[in-house]
């Protein structure tokens, strides 16, 4: 198993080098981008973030994840075909069982928020509904997935989805928030209500780096080594 596993590796690595070698690399597209991101409670459990441990917490009420514990942890890595399919895993720890977690992408880099509001632009609903604001509302592209979490608080995320629309590059973060009902003592309907009903629990800053270059003409999956 693990010598086929081996072969299959070298022919593919060596198709993405020929296939590049014959059209000259000016010429070349980047066929594949490889994300990872490292996704923490304490990130956003500071001062001025927005998964703290007590208060409104965006509407959403208190997150019981970050104090007195467990925190969240976990890393997600994904793989994007240009135009095609985005493939997410990811894997943690500090879950609540019995919870519904998402994950999300965010333009804005502020690991403190992870908000699809840029910077300086307040969260309102009026501003989100505002096309000149800035503000993401490609929900489709944004939503990563749900996660499975099992009794003893571990995570698992896997996902094979259609690529963002702006590219994986174009993103800063992914968020780990609990979907829940509407808090009644602290909703407010003038304010966004993604994260209102999605209580961020844990966030983290995302690296993308081109993952194989290849010709247009071969836009295969089986050319690409990021998904050995």
């Amino acid at each position: 198993m693990k010598d086929s596993r081996w072969i299959r590796s070298l022919l593919i690595m060596s198709g993405c080098l020929l296939g590049s070698a014959r059209v000259g690399v000016g010429q070349d597209t980047p066929y594949a981008l490889y994300g990872e991101a490292i996704i923490d409670t304490a990130n956003c459990n500071v001062v001025n973030g927005t998964c703290q441990a007590t208060g409104a917490n965006g509407g959403a009420g208190p997150n019981p994840a970050a104090s007195p514990g467990p925190a969240i942890h976990a890393k997600v890595t994904m793989c994007e075909i240009a135009g095609g399919t985005l493939h997410v895993r990811g894997s943690g720890t500090g879950f609540q069982f019995g919870k519904t977690y998402v994950s999300l992408l965010y333009k804005n880099g502020n690991t403190a928020t992870c908000s699809r509001f840029p910077p300086g632009v307040d969260a309102t609903l009026a501003n989100a509904m505002d096309p000149n604001s800035g503000v993401d509302n490609d929900f489709a592209s944004m939503h990563l997935g749900i996660w499975v979490v099992l009794p003893d608080g571990s995570g698992r995320l896997t996902v094979d989805k259609q690529a963002t629309i702006p590219g994986l590059q174009a993103y800063g973060t992914v968020s780990v928030r609990e979907m829940q009902p509407p808090n009644k003592d602290y909703f407010d309907p003038t304010r966004d209500p993604a994260p209102q009903l999605n209580a961020l629990r844990a966030c983290g800053s995302l690296s993308v780096v081109p993952a194989c270059t290849v010709p247009r003409v071969k836009l295969d999956l089986v050319l690409c080594p990021c998904f050995l």
